[in-house]
């Protein structure tokens, strides 16, 4: 195991794709992890892994200099984002040969379970489960990202920390509002993230009822060509607006001037856009599949459809064209973002694991099974 140098910090690797600073939920909570673990004194080193297709990165398990560089670390522990798997799924069988570090892997959401391709999904099944057999413990953002790895590892540990909620300001109450729903997907623009759905969601019901604003970065520019393709068809030119990426203040004002977020999403491990909508007191329409349910209760806060459900959506959508409806899930939705956890909280939790696995301590996770 990993080994304690005296009453100093835990030394530590990080290795994710790309930098820190991406603007996603995902690499968000591992910001949040990073700066608590220095809080607490900790030295973490980050080793970025250059994002590529999943392909392509299964090369980067047979780069010498990768390895040399895990092995240089002279860590306690190395963290990795499973999100890298594909680079990391036959490296860190090669690392074992040379080091009893322990290796650790904060799982956001399985690839697998969010991809719209069978084959895709099958692929990353099989990579994915490879990846996950060779760490020696885990921090999941949700029970539900913990069950899917449980599916796929069988008896597969770790802690539950979840997403926090201090990185967002919370707004005062709103009032009530006339005119078209105002809908918000926000988010980067993938297949896995179903804007497609939505928009034939939105296609079904009448023109007049809402307006559609998409704020996101289209990273999969075949799938961006489509959708454009699919709101000129449907006759929605002047319901849906594009906004590309925003910066954090033009983000916030477009929450706050929104009605309701929609996340049409296949799969979401947590989703913490989720968390900054309730903030603003939004109701949210999330994904039935993964975490969001452990945030948004159905017909509550929002309500949760199935991957795909067009219909489920636009029926959501039509309850929420009530004003009162919309009122009520409002106030139980910025009620909800009261009572959802802290970073601090959360993330101490993820150390007190960490430091276990370092010590060579049994770790006993409390909580659902």
């Amino acid at each position: 195991m990993g080994r304690l140098r005296g009453s100093a910090g835990m030394r530590l690797g990080l290795m994710i794709y790309g930098g820190l600073d991406t603007p996603t939920g995902g690499y968000l909570y591992d910001r949040m992890l990073v700066r608590h673990l220095r809080s607490r004194g900790d030295n973490v080193e980050v080793i970025s892994i250059p994002s590529r297709p999943p392909v392509a990165g299964l090369i980067d398990n047979f780069d010498p200099r990768l390895l040399r560089r895990m092995l240089a670390i002279d860590a306690d522990a190395i963290l990795q984002d499973e999100l890298s798997h594909p680079s990391l799924c036959l490296l860190n069988e090669r690392f074992r040969r040379s080091s009893v570090v322990p290796i650790i892997s904060i799982v956001h959401h399985l690839t697998c379970l969010a991809d719209r391709c069978p084959s895709n999904a099958a692929r990353h099944r099989l990579l994915e489960r490879r990846y996950l057999r060779s760490a020696d413990g885990f921090i999941f953002n949700s029970w539900a990202t913990r069950a899917s790895v449980r599916s796929l590892v069988l008896g597969a540990e770790g802690a539950v920390a979840h997403p926090g909620k201090e990185h967002v300001s919370p707004a005062e109450p709103r009032p009530p509002r006339t005119g078209p729903l105002r809908a918000l997907y926000l988010g980067n623009i993938l297949p896995h993230k179903g804007l497609d759905v939505l928009v034939r969601a939105a296609a079904s019901l009448p023109r007049s009822s809402l307006t559609l604003d998409v704020v996101g970065t289209p990273l999969d520019p075949e799938y961006m060509l489509s959708v454009g393709r699919q709101v000129a068809s449907s006759g929605l030119q002047e319901t849906v607006r594009f906004h590309g990426h925003l910066s954090d203040r033009d983000r916030d004002e477009i929450i706050r001037s929104s009605d309701v977020l929609v996340l049409p999403s296949y799969h979401e491990g947590y989703g913490l856009v989720i968390v900054e909508a309730m903030a603003a007191g939004l109701p949210v329409i999330a994904p039935a599949s993964g975490g969001a349910r452990e945030i948004v209760s159905h017909g509550r806060e929002g309500f949760l459809a199935r991957g795909g459900d067009a219909e489920g959506i636009a029926s959501s959508l039509e309850a929420l064209l009530d004003p009162a409806i919309r009122a009520k899930m409002s106030a139980q939705a910025r009620r909800r973002y009261d009572a959802l956890p802290e970073w601090t909280t959360e993330m101490e939790r993820a150390r007190a694991y960490i430091l276990g696995i370092v010590q060579g301590r049994d770790i006993i996770i409390a909580g659902e099974s």
